[in-house]
């Protein structure tokens, strides 16, 4: 899908316009490869380097990365994630700036937002 910031635009006398989702490209990884990968980052958060999200409300899977920066040692802690596993609604990427290796500062910050969302009224 192209990415989109709003899913609707209310004009100040009340009318709701939708804006509409398009797909750019469908099919493009192998449905078995996409299974691989999804299940994968599924156990980041089950057995792995982000465990603090286990306990959400929702199955959540995800990837902790560092990238490095600079000419010293100095690492950016990133981490991408989705949620729900099964039926995604929400994907989330944070990068802490020179916050040290695998996400580890990128985690906690990613759990807040999923509390907020799954756990607002809808």
């Amino acid at each position: 899908y192209e990415p989109r910031i709003v899913s609707q635009i209310r004009s100040y006398d009340g009318k709701v316009t939708a804006v509409p989702t398009r797909i750019i490209r469908e099919k493009f990884i192998d449905a078995n490869i996409l299974r691989i990968v999804r299940e994968g980052m599924r156990e980041t958060v089950t057995e792995g380097t982000a465990q603090q999200l286990a306990d959400l409300p929702v199955a959540v899977a995800g990837k902790t990365g560092t990238a490095q920066f600079g000419n010293e040692d100095k690492t950016h802690g990133w981490f991408v994630s989705f949620a729900p596993f099964e039926a995604p609604e929400l994907a989330i990427i944070v990068l802490v700036e020179g916050q040290g290796e695998e996400g580890y500062n990128a985690v906690p910050v990613t759990k807040e937002v999923y509390q907020w969302y799954f756990n607002r009224e809808k």
